[in-house]
């Protein structure tokens, strides 16, 4: 997955797993007023016909290049979850 950046093409990389929609909004806010662009993938998109979008995992994806500032921008917001829980493989 990649973001189209002027005409140039950069991979995304996840800097952190939301623990909801309300706070990977959030978050997505946050990165947006620092400019840095965001993108939001729900981790578990089939659980969204059982489950509110509320109580889904979000990964939050960033160019690359942006993500070493990104981190530290959000690691104002960690508190007990680490921000690097960025496995997204299911446990089974």
């Amino acid at each position: 997955m990649s973001i189209d950046l002027n005409n140039r093409k950069e991979p995304l990389e996840q800097i952190a797993v939301a623990p909801d929609e309300i706070t990977a909004n959030i978050w997505k806010d946050v990165l947006a007023q620092n400019g840095i662009q965001c993108v939001l993938q729900s981790h578990h998109l089939e659980a969204a016909i059982y489950l509110s979008a509320l109580k889904m995992d979000f990964g939050v994806l960033v160019l690359k290049s942006q993500s070493i500032q990104a981190r530290e921008i959000l690691q104002t917001f960690q508190q007990e979850d680490p921000l690097n829980k960025t496995d997204t493989s299911e446990e089974t």
